[in-house]
């Protein structure tokens, strides 16, 4: 880690605190592996194997003599399935696998085979047989006092009868333990090897020890958590025991060894284990960290004075860093220690006796290694060979220490499994969910394939195929080879293996970030068809993974990993295919359906865009046409002519020196247009002259604005307030645009002339020069050039200090809009051709905000009933289906308009009769039409009656008032309470004259279908009132709300299919739609100007990329899953839990139905199905419902777009991704609706 010598900062401010999620986490980014991550990873049964084929293919690789590979495969399979544990821990023993630094003393034998059992037991026999030869030849225990117990309790093995020389060699070693307490191996050869130069190596020891001195003592890594600054302070610092342990190795005080051994018999080495480097135990270095970060919480306090949690745990990166410095620092302490006691020894007795039998022992291996080739192979008898192999070489010298590290070097003479820094192979990387790369595949098929010579191996290693380039793995080839001492013709890569990294770690982040796009993109097509978070584990995985290989260079590795996922994907696409076929199949049987219908949905499943050919299935559920289908370019089309005549028109005013009205040729007055637009060319600026109000205003009337009072504010710079429409209707505005409408009548616009010559950056500097108070109308009176209008387009947008909108109309915007003036349409041209060259959002994504008129969208039909005085009086729908947009725009349209109406829009959320009678006549009085707040119907209808009576002579007579009350759920369940009074009253009222009043509630369900009895007893009122239900919005609604603002800042679709997957994505949800076009304009603010290119945009015709950009935003995202949720909960009152809830339990039930393969169906699940599981689950509150309350509720689903309703009269998720919102699997499903039994 990179570091730096520093104390903790701020030691001296006793206030700071710092809280417990700073100190326990690292200051990079940690995930979190989430139980979906781990079922894919570690998932078993994704792998196809079963436990005797592992078994026989780990004998075959034991067979084939690769010890290595068997080894790893068994470990792979046990951290998987902890089934194979005890197999894999024998067998670990038996090899002496690198992976496990095993320590072979008697009581770690034991406990390692003891239960040992099964099928396998002759297997587990020669594993148990091995390890005892080990652990009495080893030297892991001077004074293990059960050695013997060992010995006797491998010695009625039947292979020990066949071959007795193995009994021979046992009794040989085991009475040398017992007579000198050391393990033959202390004196092999080998060390006796090494003894001559133990100096050298005593210094080499030494030399490792001052690194890691440099390295650790007095160096901070660098954070900005004070605790882990205190924690290496305290176990780093120059003071402490740590340094001074390596000071005296660095310094070779062997006087001082028991201080070395003392510490690492107390704190880190395996409990009654001697001091070795096997005998390192990892769990004991975390607890001396845990012990050490407590210390560090202590001194926080007590020296420090700053708060911290005492159980705050230290986890992350930091922690890793920490633990390996630790154990860095233990083995050179353990190799140091070793050498010195092997330089001091004087046993020349147990040397006497190792010589005197050092011959008889190797003929003896050599025998026993010639039998056991004889036998059969294939059942575990070699692990008595190899073991007897190994402790020959120990015994003749030919050991070398140094070759255990690279014990599965082989691994890397082909690319499917990776060795860490150590020469581990990495097993962590187990993906189960990946057929063909998955750890067990892949080490099988590294065991069966070509195994190439490392000179070939680093030609692929450095080649252009980038699935290839694990630079790790070339590094760690690189490193055995110079230990080997093999000159190799590939090795000169290694010199520039810097710049491959670079490069190849640059390419693995556009890989990454084009599956991330890629996979948003698949999920949005429907292509991933799997609900259990497959996506989201996919998307984790490869951040991991990516991290992963940017620390180890073993970017092929990454390469493969995405391209399996890849594949993953359209191996589970092609199923999902058979299914929408088979749908498709019964859309075939509806009559009037068309066969260019059937031709698009059917090619639709063949491009694999299941979202959209589900999406044109369920509107034909609807009784919709495909054949409506079109694309809104209103202000697309504009634009498209506008640089259509760009050149003629330039080239006609572009002589700065003259002006615009003497450069054009006047034209006949033919009609009014015709003299408008003259008259529109002899008011514009006049190269650089005065201007004056009343010139302003005839420019801006021309341009569309209507009855406009124009104020000077300098001598260039004027506000324009536009008259107000005696109504707020949407008729009254023709463009998308309410910076230049409905919010200009009501805060005006400013219009600011300039003359000269002006590039972009000239422009956007005078606009900050201008000031943000307004948006701006910029008159520029000379011709600006094709490339600076579509620079000066990419570079107002990255501008985010531009907080307002600079419309600019130069001479040849002006040119255009002359040669096609219409009265009718000149605002909408002038918006079409200015707006794509600067920066608005028109969308409004926070529901808390006044929506435009020109922005609402859809729903014409049920605006006019509400605001009609015949119309209805109350409206169901769900949440997020626009219902109190829908009374504020009726409120917008009715209030003050040219009749003198008025409109009253009161929320009366959560409020019961009484609450909400003192509420409404609040809100009247501060409309003007009571004086006084009333706290009962009674008194409160007599009022209105009273106000309504007034005649109209009078000055404050009211044609018509309308009084809309939102969120009425809790006060028409209180009306219930008291047989309808109030809505009586209110229907009372409406009878005063013709057309006088009309009231509307808005609800969340239908009263009538869903509590009949009550609704309907005793002459209810609530029969006499006209309901209409709200849904989520059709095609045609939400496709004018997608692409007509859209169309008029200059982006547009390629095609019909684009803006149905976008609608599909969304679900048609008004607010959903709103946020992705607003992210969808935001993307063109990035410094990538979301990959257009500015001399050919605008207008932006939007592609996969760009549709990647915003799936991939965490907050549409999320959004989405908001909006999922609220839905299926907005039946839930607080407080009234017992009428709530059942949306989100019937979407449950669904989904116990999907998840069981018992009861999967595509066709869907009737009222029964559902109410069937929940008998079974004991959901009280959808068991007491009946049947035709379900079927009500199911049907409210249906029309929020959740649910789709079948011909059969089943129902189903309309969307697959529902599905996989409500939970990941079966079990999780379970466990969601054990918590509603018996509710």
């Amino acid at each position: 880690p990179d570091t730096e010598t520093a104390e903790p900062e701020n030691t001296e401010n006793p206030d700071t605190e710092t809280e417990e999620a700073d100190e326990s986490q690292s200051d990079d980014e940690e995930f979190i592996e989430t139980e979906s991550y781990k079922s894919y990873m570690y998932d078993w049964k994704m792998t196809g194997l079963d436990f005797s084929g592992v078994v026989e293919n780990t004998k075959s690789m034991i067979a084939a003599g690769k010890f290595y590979c068997a080894v790893t495969y068994l470990k792979a399979a046990s951290e998987i399935n902890s089934e194979f544990a005890p197999l894999y821990n024998a067998f670990s023993w038996a090899a002496d696998s690198p992976s496990e630094n095993h320590c072979y003393i008697s009581g770690e034998i034991f406990s390692a085979f003891e239960n040992q059992s099964g099928n396998e037991s002759e297997f587990f026999g020669y594993c148990m047989l091995a390890s005892v030869i080990r652990a009495v030849f080893y030297n892991d225990s001077e004074y293990d006092y059960s050695i013997n117990q060992l010995y006797e309790s491998v010695s009625g093995n039947p292979l020990i009868e066949k071959i007795p020389e193995i009994n021979s060699f046992m009794e040989i070693i085991c009475g040398f333990r017992n007579e000198f307490h050391r393990g033959m191996d202390f004196y092999a050869d080998y060390r006796m090897k090494g003894r001559i130069s133990a100096e050298a190596q005593i210094k080499e020891a030494a030399e490792n020890a001052d690194e890691l001195y440099n390295k650790y003592v007095d160096s901070v890594e660098i954070t900005e958590n004070f605790r882990i600054k205190i924690l290496r302070k305290i176990m780093f610092e120059n003071s402490g025991q740590i340094a001074h342990l390596l000071d005296i190795v660095r310094n070779n005080k062997k006087e001082s060894a028991s201080e070395a051994e003392q510490f690492l018999t107390d704190k880190i080495i395996r409990r009654n284990s001697s001091v070795t480097v096997s005998a390192i135990d990892d769990r004991r270095i975390e607890e001396y960290v845990d012990e050490m970060w407590a210390e560090a919480g202590r001194l926080m306090k007590t020296e420090y004075h700053r708060h911290t949690i005492a159980s705050s745990d230290f986890m992350g990166s930091k922690r890793r860093n920490i633990t390996v410095a630790i154990s860095k620092i233990a083995k050179v302490l353990c190799e140091w220690l070793s050498l010195v006691r092997m330089s001091a020894d004087d046993n020349d007795s147990a040397r006497i006796g190792y010589s005197r039998q050092h011959d008889e022992l190797i003929n003896l291996c050599s025998t026993v290694i010639d039998k056991t080739d004889e036998h059969e192979s294939g059942r575990g008898i070699e692990l008595i060979n190899n073991v007897m192999r190994d402790i020959r070489s120990r015994l003749n010298g030919s050991y070398d220490k140094k070759s255990r590290r690279y014990y599965f070097i082989d691994f890397l003479r082909n690319d499917f499994v990776t060795l860490d820094e150590n020469g581990i192979p990495d097993t962590s990387s187990s993906f189960c969910l990946l057929p063909e790369f998955n750890i067990m595949e892949r080490i099988y098929r590294h065991f069966t394939s070509e195994q190439k010579n490392f000179d070939e191996r680093l030609s692929e290693i450095f080649s252009r195929e980038t699935k290839y380039n694990d630079y790790g793995s070339a590094k760690f080839i690189d490193e055995y080879l110079e230990y080997i001492g093999s000159s190799c013709q590939n090795r000169s890569f290694i010199d520039d293996i810097g710049q491959y990294c670079i490069y190849s770690e640059n390419m693995a982040d556009i890989n990454r970030e084009n599956f991330i796009g890629d996979l948003e993109l698949a999920q949005s097509y429907g292509q991933i068809y799997s609900p259990e978070n497959k996506k989201d584990t996919m998307l984790l995985m490869s951040e991991i993974w990516y991290r992963k290989s940017c620390e180890t260079k073993n970017f092929g590795f990454f390469t493969k990993l995405i391209g399996n996922f890849r594949k993953l994907i359209r191996d589970d696409a092609d199923k999902h295919s058979e299914r929408l076929r088979n749908q498709l199949d019964d859309i075939r049987k509806i009559d009037g359906v068309s066969d260019d219908d059937i031709n698009k949905i059917e090619a639709l499943i063949s491009k694999q865009n299941f979202t959209v050919a589900e999406d044109h299935m369920n509107r034909i559920h609807n009784g919709e046409k495909l054949s409506d289908d079109s694309l809104n370019l209103e202000g697309i089309e504009y634009l498209r002519e506008f640089w259509h005549e760009y050149r003629v028109n330039y080239d006609i005013c572009a002589n700065s020196g003259k002006s615009l009205k003497s450069l054009v040729a006047k034209q006949p007055v033919h009609n009014k247009d015709s003299k408008a637009r003259q008259e529109l060319i002899d008011n514009w600026l006049s190269n650089g002259g005065s201007t004056n109000e009343t010139q302003i205003k005839n420019l801006v009337e021309k341009l569309g604005w209507k009855n406009c009072t124009v104020k000077r504010e300098s001598s260039q710079i004027y506000k324009v307030y536009p008259e107000k429409p005696q109504n707020g209707r949407k008729i009254n505005y023709k463009h998308p645009i309410a910076a230049f409408g409905s919010s200009a009548q009501q805060n005006g616009f400013r219009v600011v002339c300039i003359a000269g010559i002006y590039d972009c950056r000239r422009l956007i500097d005078k606009f900050h020069e201008i000031g943000c108070s307004n948006h701006t109308l910029v008159f520029l009176d000379c011709a600006v050039t094709d490339p600076e209008r579509r620079a000066l387009a990419k570079e107002i947008k990255k501008d985010i200090a531009l907080s307002k909108t600079f419309a600019v109309v130069d001479r040849v915007v002006l040119m255009y809009l002359a040669n096609h003036y219409s009265e009718n349409n000149i605002s909408r041209m002038l918006m079409a051709v200015t707006m794509p060259f600067s920066y608005y959002q028109p969308y409004v994504i926070d529901s808390s905000k006044v929506m435009p008129a020109e922005i609402f969208m859809g729903r014409e039909y049920e605006l006019n009933k509400i605001e009609s005085p015949k119309g209805v009086n109350i409206i169901y729908g769900g949440r997020q289906l626009g219902k109190s947009a829908l009374l504020k725009m009726a409120r917008n349209d009715v209030d003050h308009d040219e009749n003198g109406d008025r409109a009253v829009y009161v929320d009366i959320h959560k409020l019961g009769i009484e609450a909400a009678a003192g509420k409404i006549s609040g809100e009247l009085m501060i409309n003007g039409i009571l004086d006084k707040v009333y706290d009962n119907w009674n008194d409160l209808a007599f009022a209105l009656k009273a106000r309504l009576a007034k005649n109209p002579s009078d000055e404050d007579y009211i044609p018509y008032l309308l009084l809309m009350l939102d969120e009425a759920d809790t006060f028409i369940k209180d009306c219930g309470n008291h047989e309808y009074e109030p809505l009586a009253l209110l229907k009372d009222i409406q009878s005063i004259g013709t057309d006088r009043f009309k009231f509307v509630v808005a609800g969340l369900r239908d009263i009538v279908r869903f509590d009949r009895e009550i609704a309907l007893g005793n002459n209810s009122v609530i029969t006499h009132l006209r309901a209409i239900t709200i849904k989520s919005f059709e095609y045609k609604e939400a496709r004018e709300l997608l692409t007509l603002p859209l169309s008029y800042m200059g982006i547009c679709f390629p095609d019909s299919e684009m803006i149905s997957l976008i609608l599909a994505t969304t679900n048609y949800f008004p607010g959903l739609i709103q946020l992705y076009c607003a992210k969808l304009l935001e993307t063109l603010r990035g410094k990538d100007y979301a990959y257009y290119i500015e001399n050919e945009c605008p207008p932006y015709i939007v592609t996969e990329k760009h549709i990647k950009k915003v799936l991939t935003d965490k907050e549409f995202n999320s959004q989405i899953k908001e909006k999922f949720e609220i839905t299926l909960r907005s039946d839930e009152c607080p407080g009234e839990e017992e009428n709530g809830y059942h949306y989100y339990l019937i979407a449950l039930l669904i989904s116990y139905l999907c998840y069981d393969s018992s009861e999967c169906s595509d066709s869907g699940y009737t009222a029964e199905d559902i109410g069937r599981v929940a008998d079974a689950f004991e959901i009280n509150k959808i068991s007491m419902l009946g049947t035709d309350k379900l079927v009500t509720i199911l049907d409210e689903l249906c029309s929020l777009n959740i649910l789709r309703r079948t011909d059969a009269g089943k129902y189903h998720f309309k969307r697959d991704s529902f599905l996989a919102m409500m939970g990941k699997n079966s079990s999780d499903i379970e466990n969601k609706l054990m918590e509603y039994i018996g509710k």
